[in-house]
């Protein structure tokens, strides 16, 4: 256990983007790995192709499980029940591992370092796979505070952190990471380790283009920072989500690259 990698994949009608997410997973040099499928009852191919990958490759411990979910939340939390290794990582359906050996280097850094909680980089990709920008986690804490700094899908946590502080509030449909970061960072005082290399293609898209769901989520979290022992300031929450919706909106019309 204390060596073993839960890597969750959470997925709704993805037959589209499985394979590349699976197949990244599968074709990772690290061995002891603990694959996770959770799948929102999916009414196309989507199960078929995960069960393929499944018996393809019987010498990986991959499950799979269907079942309809309550939102984003309750799925992700799901796959933390279901799992057992010692680190957990949520790579969504259509996001990958950038390497064969991005895992092995993950379980280096944490072997020697000790850390209990690992954030590399991800690169931000279309459905065309072009590059349209690097999302690299921040330096420290007071980082954390001015913004979401942590790309959920580069981020490993050690699973004793979830029990200490607890997992993904369902009453977030957006921003239930970031609110999640907030609580690990500043009740439980736990700094995350830098990875410096990258980890990721996330696919942009899906829920976090919802600019008006999402601005509603972070405007809640901001005005909550009290809960987090954070102090709040009406005038850095209003330039915080002025930031968010001015980046969202430029990266819908732009490519970025950096």
């Amino acid at each position: 256990m204390k060596n073993k990698v839960s890597i969750i994949t959470i997925c709704y009608n993805s037959e589209l983007d499985i394979e590349r997410t699976m197949n990244s997973v599968v074709s990772q040099t690290y061995i002891n790995i603990e694959y996770i499928i959770i799948d929102g009852l999916s009414t196309d191919k989507t199960i078929k192709k995960a069960e393929q990958i499944k018996n393809n490759n019987p010498e990986f411990d991959i499950k799979i499980f269907s079942k309809k979910d309550y939102g984003i939340s309750d799925a992700m939390n799901r796959g933390i029940e279901k799992s057992s290794g010692q680190l957990i990582c949520h790579l969504h359906a259509g996001d990958y591992f950038i390497q064969d050996d991005v895992l092995l280097k993950v379980m280096k850094s944490y072997n020697k370092l000790r850390w209990q909680w690992g954030v590399g980089n991800s690169i931000v990709i279309d459905q065309d796979d072009n590059e349209l920008f690097k999302y690299k986690p921040g330096i420290n804490k007071d980082v954390l505070k001015r913004k979401n700094c942590i790309p959920h899908q580069s981020t490993f946590i050690d699973r004793e952190l979830f029990e200490d502080f607890g997992v993904f509030k369902v009453d977030y449909k957006q921003a239930m990471d970031y609110e999640l970061w907030l609580r690990f960072a500043f009740l439980g005082n736990k700094n995350f380790q830098v990875l410096d290399f990258d980890i990721t293609y996330f696919l942009d898209g899906g829920a976090s283009t919802d600019i008006k769901s999402l601005v509603k989520a972070l405007w809640k979290i901001r005005r909550n920072g009290r809960a987090y022992n954070i102090e709040s300031n009406l005038f850095l929450d209003v330039i915080y989500i002025s930031r968010v919706v001015i980046f969202n909106y430029y990266r819908t019309f732009k490519t970025i690259i950096k």
